[in-house]
């Protein structure tokens, strides 16, 4: 047997006559309360009018009775489950009409509750069989303490009986809010029954019976109007009213949190905390439920169409923005963020009101580390939603504008904030991008180490285990049952599952493997490029890492500039390199300013490596040459060809034609016409050994004359002169880098003439 205590109270009024006529003077809060107060989550619903009729609505009832010669007018009843946290009471309130001292007809109620949910039918039943229909009466009194008994095994199982057509008809209905007709017979138990099978898994169960009218109709699933009259005119507020959600658990704290934040500049724990638990609810708390029942009656619309000029309207957008992850964007573009040109601009006052709000949310959370772990996410999913559409020229669902406009809206965003909730989140963030980064490279080495002692055995001896077939075999199809490799692979098979879904649906792709040592380990232990929006470029990100393929796609431009352009807002260079490696991605190059933030060595091209993990892939990064640069080693390469031309003379082969002097004289052509080029550029390198190219010029001159012949004393002059002065050149480079040390052909380093001719341009004023 379970029994519950039923606990009651009732409109407060100052009450003068006697039981059988009295009236009222004036409100007077609550009366005849059982409990030491009401439950607040109770209080909130009838503050929030969701157990009120609607004003005039028992007036109306009056008339109606008297014209149709009664004299007495038949209780009205709304029945709720509310529900805050932990706390939860299912109640009704009996609507009865009294009068005033002026003779003005009033609306009074009388409440019954019991905690917990699912308790409608029970109170119900012990109203209307126990309590012999109880209405409001002031002379009743009550105590606190006092309460009612009831045995739940009492209450009888009622179904809606099937040859009721009408009512099954509703039933079976797709509107939210079943409305029955007047004229229709309809039991209280019907009303009970009709609303919690019609309610959603997640609502609180909500009914009203034989009423004149509603405050917030639309918030109960099923209605009884008292006359035809109250029915038209539930059914019209119910039209007008159509897109509102349905009432759900905990709302109006909620609601009352985002209203004070939104209107005031300080952040309490308590306020913060209502949002926090209601994120928590997620299957309560979706998308829908916060754009409809919470920010559109807060007046968002209002603020979308509004200048920003109200404080009230800046921080109801900015709370919207992040409890809806996907209205970042929004909320970036609203406050114009993308047309910032210098850095005063952000000292606005809508800019530095947004600041304030986020860096006293952030102050709060600081305070109490663990406690906003769910606020703390949708910062995160905001910058996520936005960061991984940079990498999509078309418009992403809820970001219609260009990659340019996103990537500075979430750039300015995060300058503005300083101290801030996005600032903040946002360093979290980018480390645990770079952090997956680094774990695809530990993925390669848990795939390739696998692999390795797979074909470790004596009969694989005959199978190459270099570094490039490696890499082709984590690539290829592992061969499946059947094959001669069949015990060999069911070994492999059994090591490692993937636990990120989307990359299952790789294999229904016939063009690519259905299964391999690459679908099997490298997506293994992602977070942020293991999601579904990072899939294309994880999948590019892998192609580098593992096998040092850049797909060279422009799309990655815009991602390789964003964290480039952050990076200057935090001390680590994580930032640099989440740069470096996109703008490797996107054009197979680094751009200078970025390569040196990174802190790289400056070589202009070499195999870096990139991610220190011992025997991890090697990254090849490149950095972009200035003009002047890839000049300079163009030089460099024709000085270097010469010069060893010159220390070892060309030997022609027996099926060529060529001979020494047209290949000497091709060298030479290409040479000076390099060196007029570069001096008609403006950086001319003439000073180092200008003579030697000038009689370099003079001679190539006259064997371009076709009346020219070379004579012995040409071969003279050429030994004399020009060799030389080609020697001094390379002499003075090695002598400028390394002085008083002569040349040694036979040990000739390309790096020290490199080097040498590096120092010689950047430092022009040298004597040497």
């Amino acid at each position: 047997m379970t029994t519950i205590k039923i606990h009651e109270f009732s409109t407060g009024i100052a009450v003068q006559g006697t039981p059988e006529n009295w009236w009222s003077t004036r409100f007077t809060g609550y009366m005849n309360l059982t409990l030491a107060q009401v439950p607040p989550v109770l209080q909130n619903a009838i503050s929030n009018r969701l157990f009120q009729a609607a004003e005039g609505s028992v007036r109306e009832a009056v008339e109606t009775a008297r014209a149709a010669g009664e004299t007495t007018v038949q209780p009205a009843i709304i029945a709720r489950e509310v529900k805050e946290g932990n706390n939860a009471y299912s109640a009704i309130a009996v609507i009865t009409p009294a009068k005033d001292e002026k003779g003005r007809t009033i609306s009074v109620y009388r409440y019954f509750l019991t905690t917990g949910l699912g308790n409608l039918t029970h109170l119900l039943y012990w109203y209307d069989q126990k309590a012999k229909k109880l209405i409001f009466d002031p002379f009743d009194i009550k105590n606190e303490g006092d309460y009612y008994e009831y045995d739940t095994s009492q209450t009888r199982r009622f179904e809606i009986p099937r040859s009721n057509e009408k009512l099954q008809n509703l039933l079976n209905s797709d509107d939210a809010n079943i409305i029955i007709s007047y004229d229709i017979q309809c039991m209280i138990y019907n009303i009970n029954k009709l609303a919690s099978i019609k309610k959603e898994e997640y609502e609180l169960t909500a009914w009203a019976y034989k009423v004149e009218g509603l405050s917030k109709p639309w918030f109960f699933q099923a209605i009884y109007p008292a006359s035809r009259r109250a029915e038209e005119t539930i059914k019209k507020q119910i039209q007008q009213g159509e897109n509102i959600a349905p009432i759900v658990e905990g709302e109006y704290p909620v609601k009352t949190a985002i209203r004070t934040l939104s209107n005031q500049a300080g952040v309490k724990y308590d306020l913060l905390n209502h949002i926090e638990e209601a994120l928590k609810l997620t299957n309560h708390y979706n998308d829908k439920t916060w754009e409809d029942s919470i920010f559109k009656t807060l007046d968002i619309e209002n603020a979308k169409k509004a200048d920003f000029n109200t404080p009230y309207f800046i921080r109801l957008y900015e709370l919207y923005g992040l409890n809806i992850y996907q209205k970042l964007p929004d909320l970036s573009k609203w406050l114009e963020l993308d047309a910032i040109s210098k850095s005063n601009d952000l000292e606005q006052e809508h800019y530095k009101i947004a600041a304030e709000l986020s860096r006293k949310i952030q102050e709060q959370i600081k305070q109490s580390p663990d406690s906003f772990k769910a606020i703390e996410l949708k910062a995160f999913q905001g910058i996520n939603y936005i960061i991984s559409s940079l990498a999509l020229k078309e418009s992403v669902e809820g970001i219609n504008f260009t990659q340019e406009t996103r990537k500075n809206l979430l750039k300015n965003w995060l300058t503005l904030d300083n101290d801030g909730l996005w600032r903040t989140v946002y360093q979290k963030y980018y480390r645990q991008l770079w952090n997956d980064i680094v774990q695809i490279a530990k993925n390669y080495m848990t795939a390739r180490n696998t692999l390795i002692e797979a074909y470790s055995q004596p009969k694989y001896s005959n199978i190459s285990l270099s570094e490039s077939h490696i890499k082709k075999m984590l690539e290829d199809e592992i061969p499946q049952s059947g094959s001669s490799n069949n015990k060999q692979q069911e070994m492999i098979l059994s090591q490692g599952t993937s636990t990120f879904n989307y990359i299952q649906t790789n294999t229904n792709n016939d063009s690519h493997p259905k299964d391999s040592y690459e679908l099997r380990y490298a997506y293994q232990n992602l977070q942020i490029l293991g999601q579904d929006n990072w899939k294309s470029i994880t999948d590019d990100m892998v192609k580098l890492i593992w096998y040092g393929r850049s797909p060279q796609n422009s799309k990655y431009s815009y991602l390789a500039d964003f964290f480039g352009e952050v990076g200057e807002l935090f001390e680590d260079r994580n930032n640099y390199f989440l740069s470096a490696l996109f703008h490797t991605m996107a054009t197979g190059e680094v751009p200078t300013s970025i390569w040196n933030k990174c802190k790289f060595q400056a070589k202009y091209e070499k195999k870096y490596k990139f991610i220190k993990i011992p025997d991890s892939p090697t990254i090849e990064l490149s950095r972009r040459l200035a003009l002047w640069e890839k000049t300079i080693i163009s030089i460099i390469k024709l000085l270097i060809k010469f010069y060893q031309f010159w220390s070892q003379p060309y030997t022609p082969k027996e099926d060529e034609k060529k001979t020494g002097k047209v290949v000497l004289l091709r060298y030479l052509i290409i040479f000076v016409l390099t060196i007029i080029l570069i001096d008609g550029l403006k950086f001319s390198p003439i000073k180092i050994g200008q003579d030697a190219f000038k009689i370099s010029k003079n001679w190539v001159d006259r064997q371009l004359d076709p009346d020219s012949a070379l004579t012995k004393e040409d071969k003279e002059q050429y030994m004399s002169t020009t060799v030389p002065a080609l020697d001094k050149i390379v002499n003075d480079f090695v002598k400028y880098s390394k002085p008083r040390e002569k040349v040694n052909r036979e040990n000739f380093n390309r790096n020290t003439v490199e080097q040498a001719i590096i120092k010689i341009l950047q430092n022009p004023e040298s004597d040497f």
